[in-house]
């Protein structure tokens, strides 16, 4: 197969393994449940692109010979791992006090320690074998580690384990994934610690996983307000929308995302039109998902979940939906950015989506769940829109482009939603799938071309 195709398994085995377990688990435990587990586990899913953002990018960035550069990246995910552990700290407070969904969760996050500390153990091996385009190994290790994380976390069950099925599938994960990324890769830091050359590549790493870190601060800080002001039911309807919204992402924008990076190192010369073409194909496989979701969410998550769980998670997951269009624009964009070395401006798009969505989350907190959830839709949009112009000046692209690349199919696939609506709703639906699908096969063969 393909480095492409390789690339879809990876990230179904890895994103894909996750959501299917922890909605084969929403069919078994209570809502509440997985509400307590997504609030304690919210800081430690948003602290990991601290490793797998900005530890594995530098890593990506670095020359497979320079020992020194490699060893230092090593230690510094130590340090950072230490970082995340005092962050953990003060969540078992939380949970010693009986604050929300957290409530006597406070054995469940100190087990959980075990994933940033094996995770940050890990980062540069996995990320060595991802400059090195060995997509093939990862999608098979990772697949194996999926399938024995299933298992263990159904015997837990099975056992009676409740909430501790999601965390032993958490732990297992993280642990096996470390011993097979050493295995594979064969390599540990030839010296220790070196606090001069730890300190010189921080600004370089924290440019680089501050940007995942604040763009992906909304959902964890919607997670654990959710958590904590309306317990573990709401909770855990977010997070089962969550992981919905995760699974379209790694069937659609994922495999392009792990790509892009390492392509767009090589062909630097002709990064603008690669970004274009990077677009153009994120728009092509992303916007029937998400348009998919938004119209058929309440019918499947009833049939998989149930009513209960339905009702609760499907207004959410339509809500996310709407973020599509923005996810497929920052895909390409910023990888970009940081390939120009413009991973600031990056940082200040998502620096001001974060204040904007905090902003907005907080004000909605009294109103409900979904007016949360519609707040850091509306405040990405904005955010995205602000500054946007200016980001695609620096890597030397059109708006028109962009809009031409990313606009037109979501815009077929939301007119062709629309033909449900009419009169003769199957004679209108099956003429747009002519029409649309006559549009994607012109826009795939310029993809080809290109």
């Amino acid at each position: 197969m393909s480095k492409a195709l390789w690339s879809v398994v990876l990230q179904l085995s890895r994103l894909g393994g996750n959501v299917i377990f922890f909605l084969a688990m929403a069919r078994l435990l209570p809502v509440a449940d997985l509400g307590a587990f997504a609030t304690a586990l919210a800081v430690f899913r948003w602290s990991q692109v601290l490793h797998k953002g900005g530890i594995a990018d530098a890593v990506v960035l670095t020359a497979p010979a320079d020992a020194a550069r490699l060893a230092a990246l090593f230690w510094l995910a130590q340090a950072l791992t230490v970082g995340i552990a005092v962050l953990a700290l003060g969540l078992i407070g939380l949970a010693y006090l009986g604050v929300g969904a957290l409530q006597d969760m406070q054995a469940q996050i100190a087990t959980l320690l075990l994933v940033p500390l094996f995770q940050g153990a890990s980062a540069v091996q996995e990320a060595q074998l991802r400059q090195a385009l060995r997509l093939r190994a990862l999608a098979l290790r990772t697949a194996a580690v999926q399938l024995l994380s299933g298992a263990g976390g159904f015997a837990l069950y099975a056992m009676g384990g409740g909430v501790w099925s999601l965390v032993g599938f958490a732990v297992i994960n993280a642990v096996a994934s470390a011993l097979l990324s050493w295995r594979m890769a064969r390599w540990w830091p030839s010296d220790g610690p070196r606090l001069a050359q730890m300190r010189a590549l921080a600004p370089e790493v924290m440019a680089i996983a501050g940007r995942g870190l604040v763009a992906g601060a909304a959902l964890p800080l919607i997670q654990f307000l959710l958590g904590l002001v309306y317990g573990g039911a709401i909770a855990g309807g977010f997070q089962i929308a969550q992981r919905i919204f995760q699974l379209v992402d790694a069937l659609t924008l994922a495999p392009l995302r792990f790509l892009v990076l390492p392509v767009m190192m090589r062909v630097k010369d002709r990064s603008a039109g690669l970004v274009v073409r990077v677009l153009r194909l994120a728009a092509l496989v992303s916007a029937p998902a998400y348009m998919a979701v938004a119209v058929w969410a309440l019918p499947v998550l009833n049939a998989l979940l149930g009513a209960s769980a339905a009702g609760l998670a499907a207004p959410m997951v339509q809500a996310l939906a709407a973020l599509g269009p923005v996810a497929t624009t920052v895909l390409g964009v910023d990888q970009a950015l940081v390939v120009r070395k413009g991973a600031g401006r990056a940082f200040l798009r998502a620096g001001l989506g974060l204040g904007l969505s905090a902003g907005c989350v907080v004000l909605m907190v009294p109103v409900s769940a979904q007016a949360m959830i519609l707040g850091h839709v509306l405040a990405s949009y904005l955010a995205l829109g602000l500054l946007l112009p200016r980001m695609l000046r620096l890597i030397g692209l059109e708006v028109r482009a962009l809009l031409w690349a990313v606009g037109l199919p979501y815009l077929l696939c939301a007119g062709l939603t629309a033909c449900l609506a009419l009169p003769f709703g199957a004679v209108a639906f099956g003429g747009g799938c002519g029409g649309v699908a006559l549009c994607w096969w012109h826009m795939v063969r310029q993809v080809g071309r290109a």
